[in-house]
C-alpha cells in the first residue's frame, strides 16, 4: 500500500482519524514579544477583497462558480474544525494548519485562500491568513501586500509585532500576515525558537485559526521546517496531473505521528461538468481511488 493510500485512510471518519501527538509542552516567549492582532475597531487601514481582481489572479473562482465552490469549501473545512474542536489543547496547535503540495501549480493558493474565506464565516472562529511561503510568496503579491512588513520581519526583528504587521481586510473575520521583506536563511528562520513561539502564541487563542501558505514540499526545504510547529497539514494534490511518486515523496517528508495530514484531491471532475474542472476539490476518501 503506497503511502498516499496509507494517509488516504486514516482521513477516513472514525476514532482513530486525524490523530493528533501527546501535548507539546515548551515555555513559549512573553506574549507583549508579539503584541496582538488589531481590533475591529482599531483605526488601522482595511484591505478591501476585490473579487475581480482575485478572479484575475486566480485566487477565487468566476462568478457563476461562487455558490458551488462555496459549498465544496464547506465540506472541505468541517473535518479540520472537528479536528480543532476535539483537540483544543494550545500544545497540540490544531487550529494552526499548514497548506502545501508536492509540487508548484497544483492549486494551493487557490486552496488556501478559499478555505480561508469560509473558515472565516464560522460564527465562533476567526482566521489569520498567514504567507509563509517566504522565496514566492504569491498570496502577499496578488494582494498587493509586497511593500508592507510581515512574517520575515517578525523572524528577524525582535521589535516587529503582529499589531505592526497584522492585515485586517473586509471580509469579516480575516486578516491577513503578508510574507514581509525578504530574509536571508530562510528554512532556519521558519524552523528557529521565534518561530516556534510565534506559533504557540497564535495558538494560544482557540477561537483562532491559522493557516500558514507554505512553499511545495519537494522544492523547497521551508516547507518541512514549518511543518514541524504545526498541528495539521492539508496537502493539495492535483488531479490527473500529479505523479504518485511525486505525491508519496512529498507525503514521506510529514510525520503523520507528529502532524495531522488531510488530503484535498484539486481540480477534478466529479459530474458537475467541464467548466467546473478547475475549481472542484474532493476530500479524504477520494484521494486513494483517484490520487
Amino acid at each position: 500500500m503506497s503511502i498516499v493510500e496509507k494517509a488516504a485512510r486514516r482521513l477516513r471518519v472514525g476514532e482513530d482519524t486525524h490523530r493528533l501527538p501527546p501535548g507539546r509542552v515548551k515555555k513559549q516567549q512573553d506574549a507583549k514579544d508579539f503584541g496582538s492582532q488589531p481590533e475591529p475597531d482599531t483605526d488601522q487601514s482595511e484591505l478591501e477583497i476585490d473579487q475581480v481582481a482575485l478572479q484575475r489572479n486566480g485566487l477565487m473562482p468566476p462568478p457563476a462558480m461562487n455558490y458551488l465552490i462555496g459549498r465544496e469549501y464547506q465540506r472541505i473545512k468541517r473535518p479540520l474544525l472537528d479536528l480543532i474542536s476535539s483537540h483544543s489543547s494550545a500544545s497540540q496547535r490544531s487550529n494552526c494548519l499548514m497548506v502545501t503540495s508536492a509540487k508548484p501549480h497544483e492549486g494551493k493558493s487557490f486552496t488556501i485562500f478559499n478555505l480561508a474565506l469560509s473558515l472565516a464565516q464560522e460564527i465562533d472562529h476567526s482566521v489569520l491568513l498567514v504567507d509563509a511561503d517566504l522565496r514566492r510568496p504569491r498570496l502577499t503579491r496578488s494582494l498587493g501586500l509586497t511593500a508592507r512588513a510581515g512574517l520575515a520581519d517578525i523572524l528577524t526583528d525582535d521589535t516587529a509585532t503582529l499589531d505592526q504587521t497584522v492585515v485586517r481586510t473586509s471580509h469579516p473575520g480575516l486578516s491577513i500576515l503578508p510574507a514581509g521583506h525578504k530574509c536571508e536563511q530562510s528554512s532556519e528562520r521558519l524552523s528557529s525558537r521565534r518561530m516556534r513561539s510565534l506559533v504557540e502564541h497564535l495558538a494560544s487563542d482557540p477561537h483562532r485559526i491559522v493557516l500558514f501558505d507554505s512553499a511545495p514540499l519537494l522544492y523547497a526545504a521551508e516547507s518541512q521546517a514549518l511543518a514541524m510547529h504545526m498541528g495539521q497539514v492539508v496537502f493539495v494534490i492535483k488531479a490527473s496531473s500529479t505523479e504518485r511518486r511525486a505525491v508519496n515523496a512529498a507525503l514521506s517528508l510529514l510525520d503523520p505521528s507528529k502532524v495531522a495530514i488531510s488530503l484535498v484531491l484539486n481540480q477534478t471532475r466529479k459530474g458537475l461538468g467541464d467548466d467546473y474542472e478547475s475549481y472542484y476539490g474532493i476530500y479524504g476518501e477520494d484521494v486513494e481511488r483517484e490520487a
